[in-house]
């Protein structure tokens, strides 16, 4: 099993992710967060191979978690997918 953490400040987000990990049969959830601060201590806690990790958020970014974290789990490898989308009316 793959242990995932999910990190998103939008709660509908961590919903549908929470679903698909469900569903994949080897995917595991440990954590998920709204609060990316809370976060940083779940990795800390917790081993974590596999993070969903929003960009966009108010009191840290998906970046500087990544930062946060490259400094304190040196065995953790990073592998960057980004989705984004922009609905503008």
């Amino acid at each position: 099993m793959i242990n995932c953490l999910v990190i998103d400040d939008e709660q509908h987000a961590i919903d549908v992710l929470e679903h698909y990990i469900r569903e994949t049969g080897i995917l595991k959830l440990v954590a998920s967060t709204d609060n990316p601060l809370t976060a940083l201590a779940v990795l800390q806690d917790l081993p974590v191979d596999l993070i969903f990790l929003d960009i966009h958020m108010p009191q840290l970014s998906g970046i500087d978690i990544r930062w946060c974290c490259a400094r304190h789990i040196q065995t953790m490898r990073w592998k960057g997918l980004s989705w984004t989308c922009w609905i503008t009316w």
